[in-house]
């Protein structure tokens, strides 16, 4: 049995973040293979997240000591906890290191017996520096789209004379939103033929709805509604012609970069901020932008537009990188090489 231990403090509710959907994915995954998976949670009881995913098994334990009666090999997620356990554990870091809402993490001493795995080479680099650990020495197991991103259609009816752009994330500085307001206001994007919609991806916070509330007024942005599950961004993605990640690296690292994969499994062109986990995010439909430079977003939008949309061979191909199937076969292969699977 691996067990994925949800160590946060809240539930895993769905549509919350990419760590949910990466962990959920995996687990299912993994029992489609005939491999025991489930997720352990601490001291939230029956409201841990479980009744949002009915074919996923979930144990809650009262308190960190039960794990070391377990027979699992045990995949923290992002919080290590130093517990003693039977078999070889290990710690998924899917975000660099943080004092989390007043919550300290003795990172060092907590993984001093885990093996650690992380999503990116980026995060990989982060986590060795600050554990001063060899890198070699870190698993990646990059993160995935999940298939229906793949799967969905796009349909003819949404198509539109003006190129349609998306952005897609949490409504906060370090998302970049405030990059993309500016440059929407360049020459290159103000020949009428572009139109531009924003919507809330994740968690939203109070700087979100003061956000919120000057995307409505802005002149040339339609908000539109958070989608909160995978089927139901894969559809919006499906609407739109390119998708815009602009992250602001002077605020926000980010360790990978899930919307830029599913957009393109999606069909859509990426116009990403050139930095950080972004930069291992390309299955072939993305162009990066200076960071922080909204001219050079601009451009990169208007030369995204003019190459036109995706063949259908393109996307064929696209498709093909960071797959579920790909991700779990480097997380068993890690695993391996430390523990017996079976």
């Amino acid at each position: 049995m691996i067990s994925f231990v949800w160590s946060d403090t809240h539930p895993m509710f769905a549509g919350r973040g990419g760590t949910e959907s990466f962990t959920i994915g995996h687990v299912r995954e993994l029992v489609e293979r005939g491999i025991p998976a489930r997720v352990i949670t601490l001291g939230l009881g029956k409201n841990d997240g479980r009744e949002f995913y009915n074919d996923i098994e979930f144990l809650d334990v009262e308190s960190p000591e039960a794990l070391s009666e377990l027979d699992d090999i045990l995949v923290f997620v992002n919080f290590p906890i130093d517990v003693p356990t039977k078999k070889q554990s290990f710690v998924f870091y899917h975000i660099p290191p943080l004092d989390r809402r007043n919550r300290v993490v003795d990172y060092k001493s907590a993984q001093k017996n885990q093996v650690i795995l992380t999503n990116s080479r980026y995060l990989r680099t982060v986590w060795a520096d600050y554990l001063d650990v060899n890198p070699n020495k870190i698993h990646i197991v990059y993160p995935f789209a999940d298939p229906v991103f793949a799967k969905v259609q796009r349909r003819a009816e949404f198509q539109s004379d003006k190129t349609r752009v998306l952005f897609a994330g949490r409504l906060v500085p370090e998302k970049g939103i405030y990059l993309l307001m500016e440059a929407i206001h360049h020459n290159v994007l103000q020949d009428g033929n572009f139109s531009f919609t924003v919507t809330n991806a994740g968690n939203q916070t109070s700087p979100g709805d003061v956000i919120e509330h000057i995307l409505h007024a802005h002149p040339c942005i339609r908000v539109i509604k958070a989608r909160t599950t995978p089927a139901e961004m894969a559809r919006l993605y499906a609407r739109y012609d390119i998708v815009v990640v602009p992250s602001n690296h002077k605020y926000w690292h980010e360790a990978f970069g899930m919307v830029s994969v599913e957009a393109q499994h999606s069909g859509c062109k990426v116009v990403a901020s050139g930095s950080d986990g972004l930069l291992e995010t390309n299955c072939g439909e993305l162009v990066y932008f200076e960071p922080g430079n909204s001219y050079d977003m601009a451009l990169k939008i208007a030369k995204a537009a003019k190459a036109g949309p995706l063949l259908p061979e393109q996307r064929a191909d696209t498709v093909t990188h960071f797959t579920r199937e790909s991700s779990v076969n480097s997380l068993l292969a890690a695993i391996s090489k430390h523990e017996q699977l079976l």
